[in-house]
């Protein structure tokens, strides 16, 4: 009967919480630790590093004890498990900012951003922008315990078509550019990832003569940014006129490959008309 009706064993191994939640959990432990930073010290200072290790230890406990997935009288082992997987990923990032951002000031923290432009309204949530006392700049960050972008990722392609057929692989480090210097009113010239997985900050947009974070990685300046932020507006304005119109049509030359490594693909109707293209 099994080899008639093709079954096959599956093996599944338990998860206490899904990387996504996880990633949650981090984002509101170090959004806790940096304010706590801010209030106390007023700036990231390098020589409190062992200080903000034991900040970060009581953030992750009080953010996963507070987790609505945790709940219940079985929870406290639990707890004790996920949030010292939560604290281990914020003394990551506080070991990067003692080499990288001492005393810098945790100017914005977990900040819901919106601005109005050409009739669109762009929302977003920035993880952190950090701002040198020295200059005023402003050091643009987002945190990722999954995946992290390349900057390549961020670049207008086919590299030598007219910008309204170009598109981008990954829309994140621009949409939050756009967003910071709306806010800010200030140029963003350094916007980086805190890669969580790989222990390191992984730029996107830098200037390598104001922060140098000696990486091999190719990354853009503010001005060559540009036209990502430009396609970024352009695909905006396309997805509200295809949203005001009822119109989702896959595009052509949209692959499977591509359908199945975007987050809404399981409630897309695009999945049962990509085929395996």
């Amino acid at each position: 009967l099994k080899k008639i009706l093709k079954l096959r064993e599956q093996e599944r191994d338990a998860a206490l919480i899904n990387e996504r939640n996880l990633g949650l959990v981090i984002h509101e432990a170090l959004a806790a630790l940096y304010a706590k930073i801010r209030d106390h010290d007023g700036s990231f200072l390098s020589a409190h590093k062992k200080q903000y290790y034991t900040w970060a230890d009581e953030a992750a406990r009080n953010v996963t004890s507070q987790n609505a997935e945790f709940a219940g009288p079985l929870a406290a082992p639990i707890i004790i498990l996920i949030s010292g997987r939560v604290a281990e990923n914020v003394r990551t990032v506080i070991d990067l900012d003692a080499q990288i951002l001492d005393g810098y000031i945790p100017h914005i923290l977990e900040a819901a951003v919106d601005f109005r432009e050409d009739g669109l309204l762009y929302f977003g949530r920035i993880d952190r922008i950090s701002l040198n006392p020295a200059d005023s700049s402003l050091v643009l960050i987002d945190y990722k315990s999954g995946t992290t972008p390349r900057a390549n990722d961020c670049k207008p392609v086919p590299e030598d078509a007219e910008p309204e057929a170009q598109t981008l692989q990954d829309f994140q480090m621009p949409l939050y550019i756009l967003l910071a210097e709306n806010m800010s009113r200030e140029t963003i010239r350094e916007g980086w990832f805190a890669n969580l997985k790989e222990k390191k900050y992984s730029p996107v947009v830098t200037d390598r003569n104001i922060i140098d974070l000696h990486s091999r990685t190719q990354t853009l300046s503010r001005e060559e940014m540009e036209p990502s932020l430009n396609v970024c507006r352009i695909e905006a304005g396309r997805f509200a006129r295809a949203l005001a119109d009822y119109d989702f049509t896959r595009p052509e030359g949209l692959s499977r490959k591509v359908c199945t490594g975007c987050a809404f693909f399981r409630i897309c109707r695009t999945t049962y008309t990509t085929g395996t293209s």
